[in-house]
């Protein structure tokens, strides 16, 4: 609960408060409307220091926006009467504005007050024209919530005359109640209790006590009680105790009764779980315990073959959802039978063991969210659909239980896109998918003959491991040729058949298929409908000037009469209503392998098994503000080295039509492998595109139907416009936006606009103006509430608010010097903001090793220093040569040492002294990277592997091979990390070696088969060489090549080893030893500095220096 200390006069030091949406709404509602109010948080954000403003309420120059706050929003109404001599408005976020304040409004009317509302008869907003609270005699329902009391009970003394309240009706939630008039007390006020739920409050200003320490939440500590109630553990609450004033801190009696051991002292609650595990089931009023029976439900749920009730709860139908449906419902998905009380419900409970796993939707109602976090501690796969809910009441609600109590909180698929660990999204997941050809819904291309369906489709089938079928081939298996049958049966029969085949095709492969259908599937509407709903329904659109062209040339079809212009015209329509995403193909395109990556790389993205790396905690984006990208293609990799995604500005762009923006998501896929960010940024929102919700929406459509890994939507525009863009989001995540260009918000009200969001962003950005350094320091504070939570981006724009770009971590956005303009005023480059953070302390700078022996000739300082160099990090990397481990030793224990390479002689040699290895150094059993984690431990990694792994992939894309099997060739060490990578892409592998004994020992490790002869496998589509170059000398490899399988050596010294010199004469493709070196070294700089190293001149300038010294 809040304190609400709206008219006091003097100093108070309020400590305690509940980091919540009230306590964010009430204090700026306060400052706006108070005379003479002052506050100020202490340095640690722990106490606000509160200089009240002895009720001297004034008319604020702008309306009084609540958020989703229900209990700031509804106490602010009584406040608001106190003015005198103008109108105020109180709004809200669209879920407060769903809910009834008709019995405080109607009370305060018949009290003499004049509130209107502005919209919906009995809900948020209204417009008060305030003269003052005339006080007297006052009755108000209390049935359906205690928030109206409480709002006419702390405004009282300050009413023109002393009040008397009369509650009536039954009354709801009754210690809440008690709870507000004990504060009042505290504060100086009289009040007298003349009768049942009958009380005078005198004409008394509030005198605000120098200090108020503020109880901790009990409703907030439910959950963790509740978490040791079902575990059966136990778990002591702080600030919460027998002498709290909150109802909901007799919850621990209601657990006592279920069967846990409770012990309270003045100021802390312990609560033990039954010692047998089983849970006793209850029949209760909770009428005192309201905002915890949804806590109790799930309880009771897991009480095998007992039936509870709760009941006295009738007014939980109106708070952020209706809550008793809600829960119903949402057990009921996890097999948990619950009927519907008059008041309340009935819960038939039963073992957990027989539970299901189940996605529950919170409805945005945060106590939701934390109850099933309660069931998931028994329950596995409980998924919260909309976890940042939480926000509302408990913000580290997520961190708390996982620190605090050792739950295991993983991100969700769906919250999450499929993030992947770090070493997996190290490793291309579509890779991994592609040994099950069931793998993922079936992907329907449909588009005009022409556009290149059959030829992209195949062969992104082929690439992918899925089956593939051309529907037009289909056809013509069981009818013969389309051009005789139409001669003979017309189009109209042909369309029946091609309707029957298209359903039956769906239904003998509704997955692990791509489907490619004839042009004119789109003109039958039955078959509209069917493609209308199915999931993953993809037009390939290309220039229609080259359809024709191309169409002109084939004569293996029948016309359908009308030119191909108006066939398509007619259709397109068609095309767009059916199809889920868009890839579209430009005028004029010939460079058709760059064609079939970018399709493969959407239906990856499909799929939802794309080989983009997840954007880190530490990263930047790129914002683009070219006219057109196509025109400045050359320069995108040099002005994106270092940044994690890139911003496509489409509100900057010289055409906004359909082909256009295409091309320009075209032009970036071919030019650089990041996500794309996109953004049509309003005028209102500091951007140029036109204040048209409909067009805007419209461009943001196009965006995920585009594949756009994000999208940006802006929370200014209608509930209904951005609840449709995540309902339907595809594959995309959702950056919900909020900017503030002039500066006339204050930092709580952008917080609550964007709280207001309907529904689960993905991403938050919350986007201000500095008039001064303090706008910063204020932004500080949000950041701390939001620690440790994903997804946060807080900015402020304006030269002034330069440090806030500096503070920010999770995708800053950046500008660079070849760009013609900045996207928001006071964006730097990486470069400059490495160099602040590194002149405030935030980066220091740190020496990087490499040991090992021989080491003199490495390329690895020169790789590392200009990675460094390149992004302006302030570290270095030198080598550090010794045969033994004493040099080592010395090193890590040095207060700079950042991290280190390690090669041989010491890969296993250095395992003893680090405190933890990675999966994938664990399994290989050699350490190559070792990481110095923030807290001074050393963890040892592998990018051996890694290397050899990501080379591979990016061969296979590149050249649309999909691999079957792979042979490694030696059985010593890097032998080790090269079947491990084979191990990863999900292939049958060999090792060879000419003693056998060798071979199997490493075999039963990685699950490979050993061999000693090189004829005993030579259908294999990929070799890797792990045999020292001069040891290569008198071997022939020569049968392995007879299917041109691509060959990487591990050795990179001489450049062509004898087995790349045989693999090139038999025009195998090769992989060369330095492009592992390069790629494990780009790898353990990642590691090292959660930063993007720029590949291209760190692969260049090492190139370059190799080549001069061969």
């Amino acid at each position: 609960y809040q304190r609400r200390v709206h008219g006091g006069s003097g100093k108070c030091s309020l400590s305690g408060l509940l980091a919540s949406d009230d306590t964010a709404v009430m204090p700026s509602a306060l400052i706006k409307l108070l005379d003479g109010v002052d506050m100020e948080w202490d340095e640690q954000g722990s106490s606000l220091f509160v200089e009240g403003a002895a009720g001297k309420v004034q008319i604020p120059s702008q309306a009084l926006f609540g958020g989703n706050a229900g209990t700031a929003t509804r106490f602010l109404i009584s406040l608001v009467t106190l003015a005198k001599g103008g109108n105020i408005i109180v709004t809200a976020g669209d879920q407060m504005k769903a809910r009834p304040i008709g019995p405080l409004v109607d009370a305060l009317n018949k009290n003499g007050c004049n509130i209107s509302y502005c919209e919906k008869e009995g809900y948020l907003p209204i417009k008060v024209a305030s003269n003052g609270f005339p006080g007297g005699n006052i009755e108000i329902s209390a049935s359906i919530s205690s928030q109206y009391v409480t709002s006419i009970l702390l405004s009282s003394p300050y009413a023109n005359q002393e009040v008397t309240l009369r509650l009536i009706d039954s009354v709801v939630s009754p210690t809440y109640i008690t709870m507000t008039l004990k504060m009042m007390e505290q504060f100086g006020a009289e009040i007298t209790k003349t009768e049942a739920n009958t009380y005078v409050i005198k004409q008394k200003p509030y005198q605000n006590p120098s200090v108020y320490n503020i109880e901790g939440d009990a409703t907030s500590a439910s959950y963790p009680l509740a978490i040791a109630a079902i575990t059966g553990g136990e778990v002591t609450v702080l600030n919460v105790g027998k002498d709290s004033l909150q109802g909901d801190a007799k919850f621990c009696l209601l657990l006592e009764k279920m069967g846990c051991t409770v012990q309270q002292t003045e100021t802390t609650t312990t609560v033990k779980g039954p010692e047998d595990g089983i849970l006793k089931p209850i029949d209760e009023n909770m009428m005192d315990l309201t905002d915890a029976f949804m806590t109790a439900a799930v309880l009771a749920a897991v009480i095998p073959d007992k039936i509870s009730k709760i009941r006295g709860i009738a007014n939980q139908r109106v708070k952020e959802c209706n809550r008793i449906a809600a829960m119903i419902e949402e057990l009921g998905k996890c097999g948990v039978q619950c009927i519907e009380l008059e008041d309340g419900l009935q819960i038939h409970g039963m073992d957990w063991k027989k539970m299901k796993g189940a996605h529950i939707d919170c409805r945005n109602d945060h106590r939701i969210a934390m109850s099933f976090a309660v069931l998931a501690c028994r329950v596995p796969n409980i998924v919260i659909t909309d976890q940042y809910c939480v926000a509302k009441t408990y913000p580290t609600f997520w961190n708390d239980i996982s620190s605090k109590f050792g739950i295991n909180v993983q991100p969700s698929l769906e919250a999450t896109s499929k993030r992947r660990s770090r070493e997996e999204d190290e490793c291309p997941a579509s890779k991994r998918a592609r040994t099950d050809p069931n793998n993922g819904d079936s992907i329907v291309i449909i588009g005009m003959r022409g556009a290149g369906k059959t030829t992209f489709g195949s062969k992104a089938a082929n690439f992918l491991h899925r089956g593939f079928l051309d529907l037009d081939d289909v056809f013509v298996g069981q009818y013969g040729s389309i051009t005789d049958f139409v001669k003979t049966e017309g189009w109209e029969n042909f369309r029946k058949k091609e309707l029957e085949i298209l359903t039956e095709t769906l239904q003998e492969h509704p997955q692990g298929y791509i489907i490619a259908c004839g042009g004119g599937i789109v003109e039958t509407e039955k078959a509209r409908q069917i493609l209308k709903n199915l999931p993953s329904v993809l037009e390939i659109r290309r220039n229609i000037d080259d359809i024709v062209e191309y169409l002109n040339a084939d004569k293996s079809r029948p016309s359908v009469g009308d030119p191909p212009e108006v066939v398509y015209e007619r259709r397109k329509g068609w095309y767009e209503e059916c199809s889920k995403y868009l890839f579209s193909i430009a005028k004029g395109e010939k460079d058709w392998n760059s064609v079939e990556n970018r399709l493969i790389h959407l239906i990856q993205l499909i799929l939802g098994i794309s080989h983009q790396d997840e954007v880190p905690s530490n990263s930047f984006f790129l914002s683009l503000t070219f006219p057109n990208v196509r025109n400045n293609i050359d320069l995108l990799p040099k002005i994106t080295i270092g940044s994690h995604a890139v911003e496509l500005r489409v509100d900057l762009l010289e055409d906004y039509s359909t082909e256009f923006i295409a091309d320009q998501v075209a032009a970036i896929r071919m030019s650089v492998d990041l996500p794309i960010i996109y953004t049509v940024r309003s005028q209102k929102q500091g951007g140029r595109f036109a204040n048209d919700e409909k067009a805007i929406f419209d461009l943001i459509n196009l965006g995920i139907k585009l594949g756009m890994e994000y999208v940006d939507v802006e929370t200014c525009w209608s509930h209904e416009s951005q609840k449709k863009i995540l309902d339907n989001k595809g594959i995309s995540r959702v950056i919900a936006s909020f900017h503030d260009p002039e500066g006339v918000c204050s930092w709580s009200e952008m917080e609550l606009r964007l709280k207001s969001f309907p529904g689960k962003a993905d991403i938050l950005k919350l986007v201000g103006t500095a008039r001064s350094v303090d706008d910063v320091l204020q932004l500080q504070q949000l950041h701390k509430v939001h620690r440790g939570s994903a997804g946060i981006i807080l900015l402020c724009m304006g030269e002034k608010g330069t440090l806030s770009r500096v503070l920010n971590r999770y995708m800053t956005p950046v500008t660079h010097e070849s760009l013609p303009i900045k996207a928001a005023p006071g964006q730097l480059t990486i470069r400059e903001i490495h160099q602040i953070r590194h002149n405030i302390g935030m980066i220091q700078a740190k020496k990087f090793h490499l040991f090992g022996h021989p080491i003199s000739q490495s390329l690895s300082p020169l790789l590392h220093n200009t990675a460094f160099t390149s992004l302006n990090l302030p570290h270095t990397y030198q080598l550090s040569e010794s045969q033994t481990l004493d040099l080592f030793k010395q090193v890590i224990a040095q207060p700079d040492f950042g991290g280190a390479s390690v090669t041989i002689p010491h890969k296993q040699a250095v395992i003893p002294f680090l405190q933890q290895l990675t999966h994938s150094a664990e399994s290989i059993g050699a350490v190559n990277t070792i990481i110095c984690r923030p807290d001074g431990t050393l963890l040892g990694d592998n990018t051996d592997w890694l290397a050899i792994y990501k080379l591979i992939i990016n061969h296979l894309e590149k050249n649309n091979i999909a691999a079957r099997s792979a042979v490694v060739l030696g059985a010593g060490g890097t032998a080790r990390a090269a079947l491990y990578a084979v191990q990863k892409l999900g292939i049958t592998s060999y090792i060879f070696n000419r003693t056998l004994d060798k071979a199997q020992e490493l075999a039963d490790h990685f699950k490979a088969t050993a061999i000693n002869s090189l004829f005993a496998v030579q259908d294999v589509d990929i070799i890797i060489g792990a045999i020292p170059a001069h040891a290569q000398n008198n071997v022939d490899f020569t049968p392995l090549f007879t299917h041109k399988p691509v060959v990487i050596d591990l050795a990179y010294r001489p450049r062509r080893t004898p087995l790349l010199t045989q693999a090139t004469v038999f025009q195998c493709p090769i992989i060369e030893g330095v492009e592992i070196l390069i790629e494990q070294g780009l790898a353990q700089f990642r590691r090292w500095t959660q930063c993007k190293p720029p590949r291209q001149l760190v692969h260049s300038t090492v190139m370059q220096a190799f080549e001069e010294s061969e």
